[in-house]
């Protein structure tokens, strides 16, 4: 399970595919002082944040994703 954050954040970085749960970590979390929200926050500004949140809408208004809400 991967946040909106989380994905664009891959997809800022171009990683179209991830191997495991190291690979993703590593991805996301590689530099020093990464955290969740310092992704959210990096991720508002980001440039890949319109394709990809329009990619979700799509997955959910079509009943191919689900929402969790923490």
């Amino acid at each position: 399970m991967l946040s909106t954050a989380e994905l664009i954040q891959c997809t800022e970085k171009g990683k179209s595919h991830i191997r495991d749960s190291s690979d993703l970590m590593d991805t996301l979390y590689r530099e020093d002082g990464s955290d969740c929200e310092g992704i959210v926050t990096d991720c508002r500004t980001s440039e890949a944040r319109f394709p990809v949140i329009a990619a979700v809408a799509n997955l959910y208004l079509k009943q191919q994703v689900t929402f969790q809400i923490l």
